[in-house]
């Protein structure tokens, strides 16, 4: 038996006994590698008042990329809001955030099994800050969240997991975000509406 690029089983003249237990045999080595990434995940609770993120907006209907297409846009104009930006004491960006939404702008969870949504890719900003032309602004309800450090491409899914083990639910979208100084990527997932 062998696996082909894809992780799909390839078989010639084997007994479905064999097969199953091969199945078998690689699920529980995949179950015990996701255990292991999950118990190596760093999470820590937080609450995060209201913020404001001025970025450049889109969303699932634009096609596969949007997002990548969006940071992109950001990345190359953002000297139009570099001034904008909400600093710490030392004058650096307190955020790089990927704000998510419902389609309803309610900050709700992208819909239809986590497919149809919009992103903000911005920002963060002072509530009275003004969006440039050509850039949008979101206000972001405060929430308690789960703050979980990105460790891989699957932060997303082992967050869902990490929720539903310890019977917790989203209360609106999850976010994006970047630390400025570290580089540190980490997803936040609202538990609390403040």
């Amino acid at each position: 038996m062998a696996l082909d690029r894809e992780g799909v089983f390839l078989f010639s003249k084997m007994t479905s006994i064999f097969i199953v237990t091969e199945k078998e045999t690689c699920y529980n080595q995949c179950k015990q590698t996701m255990e292991r990434q999950r118990k190596a995940m760093q999470i820590e609770r937080c609450i995060k008042p209201p913020f404001t993120v001025i970025g450049k907006e889109g969303s699932t209907d634009d096609g596969p990329g949007f997002i990548q297409k969006l940071w992109q846009d950001a990345n190359a104009h953002f000297s139009q809001v570099q001034s904008l930006a909400q600093t710490d004491a030392s004058g650096n960006p307190v955020g790089i955030w990927g704000v998510m939404s419902d389609m309803s702008r309610s900050y709700l969870p992208w819909e239809e099994n986590f497919t149809k949504g919009l992103y903000l890719a911005g920002v963060e900003c002072p509530q009275e800050a003004t969006p440039p032309e050509g850039w949008s602004k979101w206000q972001v309800p405060g929430y308690e969240y789960l703050c979980i450090t990105c460790c891989g491409s699957d932060t997303f899914a082992q967050g869902l997991a990490y929720l539903a083990e310890h019977h917790l639910s989203l209360a609106g979208a999850v976010h994006d975000f970047t630390c400025p100084l570290t580089g540190t990527n980490k997803m936040f997932f609202p538990i609390r509406r403040l």
